[in-house]
């Protein structure tokens, strides 16, 4: 199975309704509309578990959960 094309699939055309980001591990809950959740599982204690990207109103902003649970987030 392709864990990416099948995300895909299930979530294409569904708007975020909210994210959520763990303090202490630095785990992403990503809630959206038609009750889909994607879930991400920070299991690194040394390296970048996930990165996200988001854009809104021309602006950009670089997310990075570190090994750890911390997380990291620069602005272009």
């Amino acid at each position: 199975m392709n864990g990416a094309e099948k995300a895909t699939a299930l979530l294409r055309g569904r708007r975020v309704v909210s994210i959520q980001v763990s303090q202490i591990s630095g785990d992403l809950k990503v809630q959206f509309e038609g009750e889909r959740t994607l879930e991400l599982f920070n299991n690194s204690s040394g390296y970048e578990a996930w990165q996200a990207t988001v854009k809104r109103d021309g602006k950009t902003a670089n997310i990075v959960a570190q090994g750890g649970g911390q997380i990291s987030i620069s602005n272009d």
